[in-house]
This record gives structure tokens, C-alpha cells and sequence, in this order.
């Protein structure tokens, strides 16, 4: 009977404490709801940072596309650059080439001027060959010619020995009336006998016997010493002169001009004896030869004058072909060197042509590229504003209901601050209350164990009495 009372007691006992536990579960449910709805703020402001990110990231695609707009419109302008440097390239290649074509136009006309030239310098070489053949025929004649003055002149001179044998034949007699020589021209006269005879002596000896003597007593005057000395013979000359030194018969030779007249009047002589023997010796069939060669050597003394004539005018014609050649060579090199100027230009402006041609190549794939990207980026921009407009609907929508949801859970809250505060006092009353309770309920469940203990020990002396 004690047990069942006891236990009856004690579950009357524990009915408030699970009473005050089932509220206290529904106080911590409560707690959790509200940290679920704590935890739905942070998830909403979460969603609100993500949405600035958005933001950020579109107004940094706006920038960059900016960005590639300018960069568009430099790609532009640097490409109607390069094209407007292009056409100017083309121009002054143009102009270069129309210079070049006129340059070679003069070249061709100087070359074709160089060419008749040259052909005229052949022919003045022909003419200078053929000229130079003349001149030999014209020597050749010349010699005929000197030849046949020579026979001329002999002709001549044995005419004037004839003409003087006769005079000398007239002063014979006069000659033998001669008074004797003084001693010491007997002396001398005697000393040049015994001395040896030279080949020109004798010719100069004959020639001087041969000329006619003056004639004493005709009334002519007496000749000086010097003319005395130059009518000596020639070994009487040389035995005198033997005694002198080199100055004196220098000075000798130079003071008397008869005896230098005596010797080129022998040598004349001598020369006049030599064409008398050639003249002797002559047959009238080349005496009618001379005049033949007479006749065809003045035939040839007028085609030389003519021949020299043409020979001046084409020694002045290859001379001023020579200047021209001269004066052309010199265009020519000018010329050539202007052409290898112009080439030079002409391929630098072709390698810079070819450069820019290839930078414009760059230019265009690069712009083609930004082109591509533009689009591109115009395509991904266009799908973030799309983007950006349904997010900013959805988070408008959003936005709305949780400013709703905001307002009802700060209502709610409100409400919940009201009741928790008041429900906070009277837990905590109720705490204390419980508190004491439970203390007095743990003391009163020790009092129970101290009558359990001491129930259960009566009951085991019961059984065992």
C-alpha cells in the first residue's frame, strides 16, 4: 500500500515540472524560429551584396566597353592613316617612275646620240688610217721630189761649171803673168809638199784651181791678211793652224769670213762635182722619168694640200667628237648615277611600301580581332543588361516582399519583444518559482529516499522476522 501512495505522490509531483518543461520546449521552439528568421535576414543580405557585385561587374563591363569604343575609334583613325600614307606612298612612287621613264628617256636618246658618235669616230679612225696611208705615198713622193730637185739642181750647176770653164779658160794667161810667192810662202809651200795629203784637201785643192784667180795688174787693190790666209792651200792652212791652240783657230775661224765662205764654197763645190757625176752618168730616158715624177710629184704636192685640208677638218671634226664623247661620257655617268640614285630610292620606297603594306595587314587583322571582340563584348554586354534587368526585377520583386516580410517581421518582432519581454518576467519568475521548487522537490525527494530507505529497511526486518 506505502508503494503505490508513494508513487502517486510522486507523479503528482512531476506532472507541473513536465508542464514547465513542455513550455519551456515551446519557448525554445519559438527562439529557433526567430534565429531561422535571423538566419533569412543574413541569407537576404547575402542576396543584396550579390546584387551590388553585379552592379560593380556591369559598370566595369560599361568601362570596358568604353574602353574598346576609343580604342575602336584609334584602331580607325590609325587606319585611315596608314591608308592615307599608302595612297601618298603610291603617289610619290607615281612620280618617281614618271622622273625615271624621263630619265631614261634621256638615256636612250644620249645613247643613241653616243652611238652616231661612235659610228663617226670609226669613220674619223678611217679616215685617219686612210690619211696615214696618203702620208706615206706622200713621203714616197716627197723623196721622188727631193730627188728630182736634186737632179734639177745638179742640171743647174753643171750649167754654171760650164759657164765657169769658160771664164776660167779666159784667165789662164793672165794666171802665168802671177809674181813669185815671198820666202815664207815659198817655205811654207815647201813644208805642206812634204806633209800627207787628205782626200779633202785635194777636192777643196782641185775646186780652188779650178776657180779663176784675180788677175794682178788689171788694176785690182791688194787683199788684206785675212783674205791672204783664206786664198792659201789647204796643207798650207793645216801647217799653220798645227802651230795654234784650240782658241786661236776658234777665234781665227770667227774673225775671218772669207775663210768660212772658202769652206762652204768648197763644200758646194764638192757637192756640185758629185752631181756632175751623177748627171753624167743619167740617160735621157731617166731624164724623161724625172719629168714624169716632176709632173706627178706636183699632181701629189696638190692632193696632199687637199688630203692635209681634210686631214685638219677631221682632226677638228675628232676632236670635237672627242669633246662630245667626252661631254657624254660625263652625262652618262651623271645619268647612271641618278638612275642608281633613283633606283635606290625606288626600292626603298618599295621596301617601306611593302612595310607599310604589311603593317596595314597587322592593322587590319588586329581591327578585324577588335572587331570580333567588340561583338563579342556588345553580345556579353547585351546579355548582362538583359541579365541585370531580369536580376533587378526579380530582386524589385524581391525586394518588395522582403520589404513586406520586413515590415510583418518587424511587426512580428515587435509584437514577439513585447511578449518575450513580458514572458521573459514571468519566466524568470517562474524560474525562481521552479528553482524553489526545486529545491524544496529535492529535499522533499530526499526526505522520500531517507523514508524509502528506511521503509524498505522496516520491510526487510518484516521479512525477516
Amino acid at each position: 500500500m506505502l508503494l503505490p501512495c508513494t508513487s502517486a505522490h510522486a507523479a503528482i509531483a512531476l506532472a507541473p515540472i513536465e508542464t514547465q518543461l513542455h513550455e519551456q520546449r515551446h519557448v525554445l521552439s519559438e527562439v529557433q524560429a526567430v534565429l531561422s528568421e535571423m538566419v533569412y535576414d543574413v541569407e537576404t543580405c547575402a542576396h543584396e551584396e550579390e546584387t551590388t557585385r553585379l552592379r560593380r561587374e556591369l559598370a566595369a563591363a560599361h568601362a570596358a566597353l568604353a574602353e574598346h569604343q576609343q580604342r575602336e575609334r584609334e584602331l580607325v583613325l590609325e587606319r585611315q592613316k596608314a591608308y592615307d600614307f599608302a595612297e601618298k606612298v603610291e603617289a610619290q612612287g607615281r612620280e618617281a617612275a614618271g622622273r625615271l621613264r624621263a630619265h631614261v628617256g634621256v638615256l636612250v636618246v644620249e645613247l643613241a646620240k653616243k652611238e652616231i658618235l661612235e659610228s663617226e669616230l670609226v669613220h674619223a679612225r678611217q679616215q685617219n688610217e686612210l690619211t696615214a696611208q696618203l702620208s706615206k705615198e706622200l713621203a714616197s713622193a716627197q723623196r721622188d721630189i727631193r730627188e728630182l730637185h736634186r737632179t734639177t739642181r745638179v742640171q743647174s750647176l753643171l750649167r754654171g761649171v760650164n759657164s765657169r770653164l769658160l771664164v776660167g779658160s779666159s784667165t789662164l794667161a793672165a794666171v802665168g803673168a802671177r809674181p813669185a810667192p815671198p820666202k815664207d810662202h815659198a817655205a811654207l809651200a815647201s813644208a805642206a809638199a812634204s806633209s800627207p795629203v787628205s782626200p779633202s784637201s785635194t777636192s777643196s785643192r782641185s775646186s780652188t784651181s779650178s776657180t779663176p784667180a784675180p788677175v794682178s795688174g788689171v788694176g785690182n787693190k791688194s787683199p788684206p791678211p785675212t783674205e791672204s790666209l783664206a786664198r792659201c792651200p789647204d796643207q798650207l792652212l793645216m801647217r799653220v793652224f798645227a802651230f795654234l791652240d784650240a782658241n786661236s783657230v776658234f777665234a781665227v775661224s770667227l774673225a775671218n769670213h772669207s775663210l768660212l765662205a772658202r769652206s762652204e764654197k768648197e763644200k758646194a763645190q764638192w757637192q756640185l762635182s758629185k752631181v756632175e757625176l751623177i748627171v753624167k752618168s743619167l740617160k735621157k730616158d731617166e731624164i724623161k722619168i724625172f719629168h714624169e715624177l716632176s709632173t706627178r710629184v706636183k699632181a701629189l704636192e696638190t692632193h696632199l694640200a687637199h688630203v692635209q685640208a681634210e686631214k685638219e677638218d677631221v682632226v677638228a671634226r675628232l676632236h670635237g667628237a672627242e669633246n662630245v664623247r667626252a661631254f657624254l661620257t660625263d652625262k652618262l655617268k651623271d645619268l647612271e648615277d641618278e638612275l642608281a640614285t633613283a633606283l635606290d630610292a625606288s626600292a626603298k620606297k618599295d621596301e617601306q611600301a611593302a612595310l607599310d603594306r604589311e603593317i596595314i595587314g597587322f592593322l587590319d587583322a588586329r581591327t578585324q580581332e577588335y572587331e570580333l571582340l567588340l561583338k563579342k563584348c556588345v553580345q556579353q554586354n547585351d546579355e548582362y543588361r538583359a541579365e541585370l534587368v531580369r536580376l533587378e526585377e526579380a530582386h524589385a520583386a524581391k525586394t518588395s516582399i522582403m520589404q513586406d516580410m520586413v515590415q510583418l517581421l518587424t511587426h512580428e518582432k515587435q509584437d514577439l519583444d513585447v511578449q518575450l519581454r513580458s514572458q521573459r518576467k514571468v519566466l524568470v519568475r517562474e524560474v525562481k518559482v521552479l528553482r524553489a521548487q526545486n529545491q524544496q522537490l529535492s529535499s522533499e525527494k530526499d526526505q522520500y529516499f531517507v523514508q524509502l530507505k528506511q521503509l524498505k529497511h522496516a520491510l526487510r526486518h518484516l521479512d525477516a522476522l
